[in-house]
Protein backbone atom coordinates (compact mmCIF):
# COMPACT_ATOMS: atom_id res chain seq x y z
CA UNK A 1 0.00 0.00 0.00
CA UNK A 2 1.51 3.14 -0.87
CA UNK A 3 2.08 5.86 2.02
CA UNK A 4 0.89 9.11 0.91
CA UNK A 5 2.92 11.83 3.01
CA UNK A 6 1.18 15.44 3.74
CA UNK A 7 3.21 18.43 4.83
CA UNK A 8 1.01 19.67 7.55
CA UNK A 9 3.61 22.89 7.38
CA UNK A 10 1.53 24.16 4.65
CA UNK A 11 -2.31 24.94 5.41
CA UNK A 12 -4.54 23.51 2.18
CA UNK A 13 -5.65 25.57 -0.31
CA UNK A 14 -8.89 27.37 -0.25
CA UNK A 15 -11.70 26.19 -2.30
CA UNK A 16 -15.34 27.66 -2.60
CA UNK A 17 -17.72 25.11 -3.12
CA UNK A 18 -19.28 24.86 -6.43
CA UNK A 19 -22.67 24.07 -5.60
CA UNK A 20 -24.83 24.71 -2.87
CA UNK A 21 -28.66 23.76 -2.75
CA UNK A 22 -31.25 24.22 -0.27
CA UNK A 23 -32.19 20.71 -0.55
CA UNK A 24 -35.46 18.88 -0.66
CA UNK A 25 -39.11 19.85 0.63
CA UNK A 26 -42.67 19.50 0.22
CA UNK A 27 -45.61 21.76 0.46
CA UNK A 28 -49.51 20.90 0.89
CA UNK A 29 -51.76 22.12 3.27
CA UNK A 30 -54.79 20.98 4.86
CA UNK A 31 -58.75 20.67 4.14
CA UNK A 32 -59.16 24.38 5.98
CA UNK A 33 -56.27 25.51 3.62
CA UNK A 34 -53.66 25.63 7.04
CA UNK A 35 -50.35 25.37 5.15
CA UNK A 36 -47.67 22.28 5.70
CA UNK A 37 -44.02 22.68 4.92
CA UNK A 38 -41.77 19.35 5.57
CA UNK A 39 -38.87 17.78 5.20
CA UNK A 40 -38.33 14.14 5.19
CA UNK A 41 -35.73 12.24 7.43
CA UNK A 42 -36.70 8.10 8.10
CA UNK A 43 -33.23 7.12 9.43
CA UNK A 44 -35.28 8.24 13.59
CA UNK A 45 -38.96 7.64 13.77
CA UNK A 46 -39.13 10.32 15.29
CA UNK A 47 -41.49 14.06 14.28
CA UNK A 48 -40.43 17.44 14.76
CA UNK A 49 -44.14 19.87 14.83
CA UNK A 50 -43.41 23.60 14.36
CA UNK A 51 -47.43 24.78 14.60
CA UNK A 52 -46.32 28.52 13.82
CA UNK A 53 -48.85 31.53 14.75
CA UNK A 54 -49.00 35.00 13.22
CA UNK A 55 -49.42 36.40 17.31
CA UNK A 56 -46.38 38.38 18.02
CA UNK A 57 -46.02 41.82 19.38
CA UNK A 58 -47.24 43.09 16.38
CA UNK A 59 -50.45 42.37 16.79
CA UNK A 60 -50.98 42.92 20.52
CA UNK A 61 -54.19 44.64 21.93
CA UNK A 62 -51.90 45.78 24.78
CA UNK A 63 -48.49 45.70 25.92
CA UNK A 64 -46.28 42.09 26.75
CA UNK A 65 -49.87 39.98 26.07
CA UNK A 66 -48.32 38.10 23.17
CA UNK A 67 -45.28 36.90 25.62
CA UNK A 68 -47.43 35.82 27.94
CA UNK A 69 -49.92 33.75 26.02
CA UNK A 70 -46.87 32.39 24.14
CA UNK A 71 -45.46 31.62 27.08
CA UNK A 72 -48.39 30.44 29.39
CA UNK A 73 -50.63 28.78 26.81
CA UNK A 74 -49.62 25.42 27.88
CA UNK A 75 -49.65 25.70 31.74
CA UNK A 76 -53.51 24.53 32.21
CA UNK A 77 -56.40 23.42 30.75
CA UNK A 78 -59.82 22.86 31.75
CA UNK A 79 -59.41 19.54 31.62
CA UNK A 80 -55.40 19.25 32.80
CA UNK A 81 -53.38 21.48 35.16
CA UNK A 82 -49.90 22.36 34.18
CA UNK A 83 -48.75 19.60 36.20
CA UNK A 84 -50.84 17.26 34.54
CA UNK A 85 -49.86 18.26 30.75
CA UNK A 86 -46.19 18.20 31.74
CA UNK A 87 -46.59 14.43 32.93
CA UNK A 88 -48.17 13.20 30.45
CA UNK A 89 -46.11 14.85 27.98
CA UNK A 90 -43.44 13.43 29.83
CA UNK A 91 -44.54 10.20 29.76
CA UNK A 92 -44.36 9.43 26.72
CA UNK A 93 -41.12 10.87 26.23
CA UNK A 94 -42.08 13.78 24.49
CA UNK A 95 -41.93 17.62 24.83
CA UNK A 96 -43.92 20.69 24.12
CA UNK A 97 -41.54 24.13 23.96
CA UNK A 98 -42.67 27.54 23.42
CA UNK A 99 -41.07 30.58 21.68
CA UNK A 100 -42.33 34.25 21.27
CA UNK A 101 -41.09 36.96 18.76
CA UNK A 102 -42.02 40.36 17.25
CA UNK A 103 -44.05 39.25 14.45
CA UNK A 104 -44.38 35.34 14.90
CA UNK A 105 -44.70 32.70 17.68
CA UNK A 106 -44.31 29.16 18.01
CA UNK A 107 -45.85 26.13 19.97
CA UNK A 108 -42.71 22.85 19.45
CA UNK A 109 -43.46 19.49 19.03
CA UNK A 110 -40.74 16.66 19.51
CA UNK A 111 -42.23 13.17 19.94
CA UNK A 112 -41.30 9.98 18.68
CA UNK A 113 -44.06 8.86 15.54
CA UNK A 114 -45.68 6.42 17.53
CA UNK A 115 -47.01 8.15 20.20
CA UNK A 116 -48.06 11.35 18.18
CA UNK A 117 -51.08 10.18 18.38
CA UNK A 118 -51.22 11.03 22.71
CA UNK A 119 -49.55 14.45 22.34
CA UNK A 120 -51.79 15.69 19.53
CA UNK A 121 -54.66 15.97 21.59
CA UNK A 122 -52.75 17.68 23.89
CA UNK A 123 -51.78 20.50 22.11
CA UNK A 124 -55.03 20.94 20.43
CA UNK A 125 -56.24 21.18 23.92
CA UNK A 126 -53.71 24.05 25.03
CA UNK A 127 -54.29 25.93 22.11
CA UNK A 128 -58.33 25.77 21.80
CA UNK A 129 -58.81 25.73 25.84
CA UNK A 130 -56.30 27.51 27.33
CA UNK A 131 -57.89 29.22 30.93
CA UNK A 132 -54.55 30.84 32.06
CA UNK A 133 -54.59 30.16 35.19
CA UNK A 134 -53.69 32.92 37.96
CA UNK A 135 -51.74 30.72 39.98
CA UNK A 136 -49.58 30.18 36.83
CA UNK A 137 -50.05 33.66 35.65
CA UNK A 138 -48.76 35.19 39.14
CA UNK A 139 -45.53 32.49 39.18
CA UNK A 140 -44.85 34.66 35.75
CA UNK A 141 -45.72 37.80 36.76
CA UNK A 142 -42.93 37.34 39.86
CA UNK A 143 -40.30 35.45 37.19
CA UNK A 144 -40.81 38.91 34.78
CA UNK A 145 -40.05 41.56 37.44
CA UNK A 146 -37.20 39.94 38.73
CA UNK A 147 -36.00 39.34 35.34
CA UNK A 148 -36.60 42.84 34.73
CA UNK A 149 -35.28 44.26 37.83
CA UNK A 150 -31.79 42.17 37.05
CA UNK A 151 -31.85 43.14 33.17
CA UNK A 152 -31.93 46.90 34.22
CA UNK A 153 -28.91 46.74 35.68
CA UNK A 154 -27.57 45.02 32.95
CA UNK A 155 -25.32 47.25 30.31
CA UNK A 156 -26.28 45.25 27.43
CA UNK A 157 -29.90 44.94 28.48
CA UNK A 158 -30.45 48.68 29.14
CA UNK A 159 -28.44 49.66 25.39
CA UNK A 160 -30.74 46.78 23.61
CA UNK A 161 -33.82 48.28 25.33
CA UNK A 162 -32.65 51.82 23.79
CA UNK A 163 -31.57 50.93 20.84
CA UNK A 164 -35.02 49.67 20.01
CA UNK A 165 -37.07 52.52 21.36
CA UNK A 166 -34.86 54.78 19.46
CA UNK A 167 -34.89 52.65 16.15
CA UNK A 168 -38.61 52.18 15.98
CA UNK A 169 -40.53 54.53 18.83
CA UNK A 170 -41.36 53.85 22.68
CA UNK A 171 -45.19 53.13 21.50
CA UNK A 172 -44.28 50.73 18.21
CA UNK A 173 -44.43 46.90 19.01
CA UNK A 174 -40.80 46.35 18.35
CA UNK A 175 -39.87 49.61 20.43
CA UNK A 176 -41.84 49.43 23.39
CA UNK A 177 -40.36 49.25 26.93
CA UNK A 178 -41.87 46.18 29.04
CA UNK A 179 -42.20 48.12 33.01
CA UNK A 180 -43.41 47.06 36.05
CA UNK A 181 -46.66 48.13 35.49
CA UNK A 182 -47.15 46.42 32.17
CA UNK A 183 -46.57 43.05 33.68
CA UNK A 184 -48.80 43.72 36.84
CA UNK A 185 -51.56 44.68 34.69
CA UNK A 186 -51.75 41.61 32.67
CA UNK A 187 -54.91 39.32 33.58
CA UNK A 188 -56.62 35.95 32.57
CA UNK A 189 -59.20 37.82 30.86
CA UNK A 190 -57.09 39.30 28.54
CA UNK A 191 -54.72 36.62 27.96
CA UNK A 192 -57.85 33.90 26.93
CA UNK A 193 -59.48 36.14 24.66
CA UNK A 194 -55.88 37.07 22.74
CA UNK A 195 -55.46 33.35 22.81
CA UNK A 196 -59.15 32.25 21.59
CA UNK A 197 -58.12 34.69 18.43
CA UNK A 198 -54.67 33.96 17.60
CA UNK A 199 -54.06 30.62 18.53
CA UNK A 200 -56.87 28.83 17.21
CA UNK A 201 -55.35 25.83 15.24
CA UNK A 202 -56.74 26.45 12.17
CA UNK A 203 -54.32 29.92 12.42
CA UNK A 204 -51.27 27.60 12.20
CA UNK A 205 -48.82 27.28 9.24
CA UNK A 206 -47.47 24.31 9.80
CA UNK A 207 -43.18 23.38 9.57
CA UNK A 208 -42.32 19.20 9.99
CA UNK A 209 -39.27 17.36 9.94
CA UNK A 210 -38.76 13.88 10.64
CA UNK A 211 -40.63 10.39 9.33
CA UNK A 212 -43.43 12.35 7.87
CA UNK A 213 -45.51 9.74 6.63
CA UNK A 214 -48.94 9.76 5.80
CA UNK A 215 -50.44 9.19 9.12
CA UNK A 216 -48.79 11.82 10.51
CA UNK A 217 -50.29 14.08 7.60
CA UNK A 218 -53.65 12.49 8.45
CA UNK A 219 -53.22 13.16 12.19
CA UNK A 220 -52.54 16.79 11.82
CA UNK A 221 -55.83 16.82 9.53
CA UNK A 222 -57.69 15.38 12.41
CA UNK A 223 -56.24 18.24 14.64
CA UNK A 224 -55.68 21.22 12.90
CA UNK A 225 -57.80 20.47 9.45
CA UNK A 226 -60.58 19.98 10.91
CA UNK A 227 -61.55 23.49 12.28
CA UNK A 228 -63.29 25.28 9.79
CA UNK A 229 -61.36 27.86 8.07
CA UNK A 230 -60.13 30.87 10.17
CA UNK A 231 -61.76 34.35 9.39
CA UNK A 232 -59.15 36.51 8.25
CA UNK A 233 -58.25 39.16 10.54
CA UNK A 234 -57.03 43.05 9.28
CA UNK A 235 -53.45 43.56 10.22
CA UNK A 236 -52.37 45.95 12.31
CA UNK A 237 -50.50 49.15 11.05
CA UNK A 238 -47.89 51.12 12.84
CA UNK A 239 -46.02 54.24 11.84
CA UNK A 240 -42.44 54.42 12.69
CA UNK A 241 -41.12 56.96 15.59
CA UNK A 242 -37.78 56.90 14.78
CA UNK A 243 -35.81 59.08 17.12
CA UNK A 244 -34.07 62.43 15.23
CA UNK A 245 -31.10 61.90 17.71
CA UNK A 246 -28.09 60.25 16.42
CA UNK A 247 -26.11 60.07 19.86
CA UNK A 248 -27.38 58.64 23.22
CA UNK A 249 -25.84 58.08 26.30
CA UNK A 250 -27.49 55.71 29.13
CA UNK A 251 -25.08 56.35 32.56
CA UNK A 252 -25.00 53.73 34.74
CA UNK A 253 -22.29 54.98 37.52
CA UNK A 254 -21.99 51.37 39.01
CA UNK A 255 -21.05 48.98 36.02
CA UNK A 256 -17.32 48.27 35.00
CA UNK A 257 -17.74 48.11 31.23
CA UNK A 258 -19.40 49.61 28.35
CA UNK A 259 -22.24 48.51 26.51
CA UNK A 260 -21.92 50.09 22.60
CA UNK A 261 -24.65 50.05 20.01
CA UNK A 262 -24.46 51.19 16.63
CA UNK A 263 -27.54 50.81 15.10
CA UNK A 264 -29.97 51.58 12.03
CA UNK A 265 -32.48 51.20 9.87
CA UNK A 266 -31.51 49.41 6.94
CA UNK A 267 -33.08 47.35 3.45
CA UNK A 268 -35.03 44.43 4.30
CA UNK A 269 -34.66 40.76 2.55
CA UNK A 270 -36.87 41.45 0.14
CA UNK A 271 -34.62 44.14 -1.24
CA UNK A 272 -31.99 43.30 -4.38
CA UNK A 273 -29.01 44.27 -2.98
CA UNK A 274 -29.31 42.32 0.83
CA UNK A 275 -27.51 39.23 -0.65
CA UNK A 276 -24.09 41.49 -1.54
CA UNK A 277 -24.86 43.86 1.15
CA UNK A 278 -25.31 40.48 3.60
CA UNK A 279 -21.32 40.50 2.62
CA UNK A 280 -19.94 43.07 2.57
CA UNK A 281 -21.42 42.67 6.56
CA UNK A 282 -19.66 39.28 6.88
CA UNK A 283 -16.19 40.97 6.18
CA UNK A 284 -17.21 44.10 8.38
CA UNK A 285 -18.35 42.44 11.35
CA UNK A 286 -20.21 39.03 10.70
CA UNK A 287 -17.73 36.49 11.45
CA UNK A 288 -15.17 35.50 14.66
CA UNK A 289 -12.16 36.51 11.71
CA UNK A 290 -14.13 39.90 10.75
CA UNK A 291 -12.55 43.50 10.66
CA UNK A 292 -14.24 44.56 13.66
CA UNK A 293 -13.15 41.18 15.25
CA UNK A 294 -9.31 41.58 14.09
CA UNK A 295 -8.99 45.04 15.18
CA UNK A 296 -11.11 45.59 18.95
CA UNK A 297 -10.50 42.15 19.67
CA UNK A 298 -7.45 40.62 18.15
CA UNK A 299 -5.43 43.90 18.38
CA UNK A 300 -6.54 46.57 20.48
CA UNK A 301 -7.92 43.91 23.46
CA UNK A 302 -10.85 46.01 23.83
CA UNK A 303 -13.60 43.41 24.30
CA UNK A 304 -14.13 39.58 24.63
CA UNK A 305 -16.34 40.28 21.01
CA UNK A 306 -17.70 42.29 18.41
CA UNK A 307 -20.33 41.92 15.92
CA UNK A 308 -22.37 43.47 13.22
CA UNK A 309 -25.60 41.58 11.93
CA UNK A 310 -28.70 42.60 10.16
CA UNK A 311 -31.38 41.88 12.22
CA UNK A 312 -34.67 41.51 10.46
CA UNK A 313 -38.68 42.05 11.63
CA UNK A 314 -41.62 41.20 9.15
CA UNK A 315 -42.17 45.25 8.93
CA UNK A 316 -38.67 46.39 9.53
CA UNK A 317 -35.01 45.71 9.66
CA UNK A 318 -32.00 46.87 11.02
CA UNK A 319 -28.10 46.89 10.96
CA UNK A 320 -26.26 47.04 14.39
CA UNK A 321 -22.83 46.79 15.52
CA UNK A 322 -22.52 45.31 19.10
CA UNK A 323 -20.30 44.90 22.28
CA UNK A 324 -19.21 45.46 25.44
CA UNK A 325 -15.69 47.34 26.77
CA UNK A 326 -14.49 48.74 29.56
CA UNK A 327 -15.16 51.87 30.53
CA UNK A 328 -11.75 53.71 30.16
CA UNK A 329 -11.60 52.48 26.06
CA UNK A 330 -15.55 52.82 25.33
CA UNK A 331 -14.72 55.90 23.42
CA UNK A 332 -11.43 54.91 21.77
CA UNK A 333 -13.39 51.10 20.35
CA UNK A 334 -16.12 53.81 19.05
CA UNK A 335 -13.79 55.49 17.13
CA UNK A 336 -12.10 52.70 15.90
CA UNK A 337 -15.68 50.74 15.01
CA UNK A 338 -16.23 54.05 12.77
CA UNK A 339 -12.26 53.83 11.49
CA UNK A 340 -13.51 50.17 10.20
CA UNK A 341 -16.39 51.10 8.50
CA UNK A 342 -14.59 54.25 7.02
CA UNK A 343 -12.01 51.92 5.60
CA UNK A 344 -14.30 49.49 4.17
CA UNK A 345 -16.13 52.23 2.27
CA UNK A 346 -12.26 53.55 0.74
CA UNK A 347 -10.32 50.78 0.09
CA UNK A 348 -10.93 47.38 -1.16
CA UNK A 349 -11.04 44.01 0.26
CA UNK A 350 -8.22 42.17 -0.88
CA UNK A 351 -8.74 38.87 -2.70
CA UNK A 352 -7.36 36.68 0.39
CA UNK A 353 -9.91 37.96 2.22
CA UNK A 354 -12.62 38.07 0.55
CA UNK A 355 -11.74 34.00 -0.39
CA UNK A 356 -11.65 33.35 3.35
CA UNK A 357 -14.90 35.26 3.69
CA UNK A 358 -16.86 33.10 0.83
CA UNK A 359 -15.26 29.94 2.89
CA UNK A 360 -17.13 30.40 5.70
CA UNK A 361 -20.52 32.13 4.16
CA UNK A 362 -21.28 28.82 2.15
CA UNK A 363 -19.82 26.53 4.86
CA UNK A 364 -22.18 28.65 7.07
CA UNK A 365 -25.00 28.33 4.24
CA UNK A 366 -24.12 24.23 4.18
CA UNK A 367 -24.45 23.61 7.82
CA UNK A 368 -27.50 25.92 7.74
CA UNK A 369 -29.08 23.00 5.29
CA UNK A 370 -27.64 19.94 6.30
CA UNK A 371 -30.39 17.42 7.07
CA UNK A 372 -34.08 17.92 7.11
CA UNK A 373 -34.50 19.17 10.96
CA UNK A 374 -31.96 22.39 10.29
CA UNK A 375 -33.45 22.73 6.65
CA UNK A 376 -36.77 23.37 7.92
CA UNK A 377 -35.33 26.13 10.17
CA UNK A 378 -34.46 27.89 6.84
CA UNK A 379 -37.63 26.67 4.89
CA UNK A 380 -39.58 28.06 7.88
CA UNK A 381 -37.47 31.69 7.39
CA UNK A 382 -38.08 32.02 4.34
CA UNK A 383 -42.16 31.19 3.87
CA UNK A 384 -42.51 34.17 7.15
CA UNK A 385 -40.23 36.56 5.79
CA UNK A 386 -42.25 36.14 2.20
CA UNK A 387 -39.59 35.48 0.31
CA UNK A 388 -39.10 32.44 -1.97
CA UNK A 389 -36.19 29.94 -2.89
CA UNK A 390 -35.03 32.17 -4.80
CA UNK A 391 -33.54 34.26 -2.14
CA UNK A 392 -31.60 31.66 -0.93
CA UNK A 393 -30.02 30.61 -4.43
CA UNK A 394 -29.71 34.68 -4.31
CA UNK A 395 -27.50 34.37 -1.23
CA UNK A 396 -25.79 31.69 -2.71
CA UNK A 397 -24.92 33.82 -5.81
CA UNK A 398 -23.78 36.92 -4.12
CA UNK A 399 -21.25 35.29 -2.14
CA UNK A 400 -19.64 33.04 -4.64
CA UNK A 401 -19.05 36.04 -6.84
CA UNK A 402 -18.81 38.51 -4.91
CA UNK A 403 -15.85 40.87 -5.76
CA UNK A 404 -13.69 43.55 -4.13
CA UNK A 405 -15.74 46.23 -5.62
CA UNK A 406 -19.19 44.78 -5.10
CA UNK A 407 -18.39 44.73 -1.30
CA UNK A 408 -16.92 48.28 -1.33
CA UNK A 409 -20.46 49.20 -3.28
CA UNK A 410 -22.03 47.88 -0.76
CA UNK A 411 -20.36 49.42 2.04
CA UNK A 412 -20.31 52.90 0.92
CA UNK A 413 -24.28 52.53 0.14
CA UNK A 414 -25.41 50.64 3.39
CA UNK A 415 -22.66 50.96 6.44
CA UNK A 416 -21.44 54.65 6.30
CA UNK A 417 -20.79 55.65 10.03
CA UNK A 418 -22.87 58.44 9.90
CA UNK A 419 -26.02 56.95 8.85
CA UNK A 420 -26.18 55.05 12.41
CA UNK A 421 -27.01 56.23 16.11
CA UNK A 422 -24.48 55.81 18.42
CA UNK A 423 -25.86 53.91 21.59
CA UNK A 424 -23.77 53.72 24.96
CA UNK A 425 -24.82 52.20 28.56
CA UNK A 426 -22.73 52.56 30.74
CA UNK A 427 -20.18 54.90 32.31
CA UNK A 428 -17.60 55.59 29.81
CA UNK A 429 -14.17 57.44 31.12
CA UNK A 430 -14.41 60.17 28.73
CA UNK A 431 -10.80 61.94 30.07
CA UNK A 432 -7.42 60.03 29.16
CA UNK A 433 -6.23 57.24 31.61
CA UNK A 434 -2.99 58.22 32.86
Amino acid sequence: METISINRANAPALKVADKVELGAFQQTQLSNGVPVYYTKFEGEDIVNIDCSFAAGRWYEPSAMVSRAVCRLITQGTSSHTSKQLANEIEFYGGSVDVENGHDHTSVKIFVLRKYLDKILPLVREMLEDAIFPEDELQLFKSKQLQKLQIGLQNTDFVANRTMHEKLFGPSHPYGYHIDEAIINNLNPEQLRQYSHVYYQPARTTLFLSGNITDDVLAQLEQHFGSQSSAQAIPRPTYALETDSEMEYLVKNEQSVQSSIRLAGLTINKQHDDFPALNVANTVLGGYFGSRLMSNIREDKGYTYGIFSMIKHHKEASYFVVDTEVGNEVCHDAVKEIIKEMELMNDIPVSDHELTIVRNYMIGSLIRATDGPFNRIKVIKNMVLSNVDVSYFNRLVDAVQHATPESVKLMSSKYLQPDMYKQIICGNPITEPVA
